[in-house]
C-alpha cells in the first residue's frame, strides 16, 4: 500500500510557518509524517495528507481532502459504502483519537480545527423500528460543517446537522440540530449561548 508523499512546501508556506515560529517544530515532525497511515482504496489527494502515528482512512468511499489535511494520532475516518463521500478542506485537522463515519455524505470545510476525542457521524448504522417493525426515519443524513469552526475536546456530532463558518461547539457537547454561522453552542443537547466574531 502506497504512503503518501511529503508535500512540499511553497516559499509563502515556509514564511507563514516562519512567521508563527514552527518552522524549527516542523523540521523535527518531516520524519514521522505520514507514518503508520493506512490509506483507503479510494482515497483522492491523498499526497497533502500530515498523519501522525496509528491514523487510518478506512472503507471504500470516496474521500477527497484539501491541502495540509492533519490526521491526528489514532484517529479513524471511515466512509463506507461505495456511494458515501467525505470531503474535508485545506488545513483542517483531525485530532488524536477522533472518529469520523461516514455511510452518506460528510462535508467538512477548510480550516477547522477537530479537538481531540471527538466522534462525528451522519448515520445511526442500524434502523430504529417502531411498534409495527417499520423504521423510523431515514437511517443516514449529510453532515455539514462549514469553513473555520471549532469542535472543542469530546464533542459528538450527530447525522443531519450543519455547523455554521465561524462557530464553536464547546467541550463534551452534543450536537442534534443546525447551529448558524458565528455561534457559541454548548451541552448536551448543544444550544446556542451567544454569537461571536469568530476565533483564532
Amino acid at each position: 500500500m502506497p504512503v503518501p508523499q511529503i508535500a512540499r512546501f511553497r516559499q509563502d508556506e515556509l514564511a507563514r510557518l516562519k512567521d508563527i515560529g514552527a518552522s524549527r517544530a516542523l523540521s523535527k515532525e518531516l520524519p514521522r509524517i505520514a507514518r503508520g497511515l493506512v490509506l483507503g482504496r479510494r482515497t483522492a489527494r491523498h499526497e497533502w495528507l500530515r498523519a501522525d502515528t496509528g491514523a487510518h482512512l478506512i472503507g471504500d468511499g470516496e474521500m477527497n481532502f484539501g491541502r495540509f489535511v492533519l490526521l491526528g494520532q489514532d484517529s479513524c475516518v471511515g466512509v463506507y459504502g461505495r456511494r458515501s463521500r467525505l470531503t474535508i478542506g485545506e488545513r483542517t485537522s483531525i485530532g488524536d483519537r477522533t472518529i469520523v463515519n461516514v455511510s452518506l455524505l460528510m462535508s467538512i470545510g477548510a480550516h477547522c480545527n477537530i479537538a481531540p476525542d471527538c466522534n462525528l457521524s451522519d448515520g445511526d448504522f442500524h434502523d430504529i423500528l417502531d411498534d409495527s417493525g417499520s423504521p423510523i426515519g431515514p437511517r443516514n443524513k449529510p453532515v455539514v460543517i462549514e469553513d473555520h469552526v471549532w469542535i472543542a475536546v469530546g464533542v459528538i456530532v450527530l447525522k443531519g446537522v450543519t455547523v455554521g463558518a465561524g462557530s464553536i461547539v464547546g467541550a463534551g457537547s452534543v450536537v442534534t440540530r443546525d447551529i448558524p454561522p458565528g455561534s457559541l453552542a454548548v451541552g448536551n443537547p448543544a444550544r446556542v449561548t451567544k454569537k461571536i466574531a469568530g476565533w483564532r
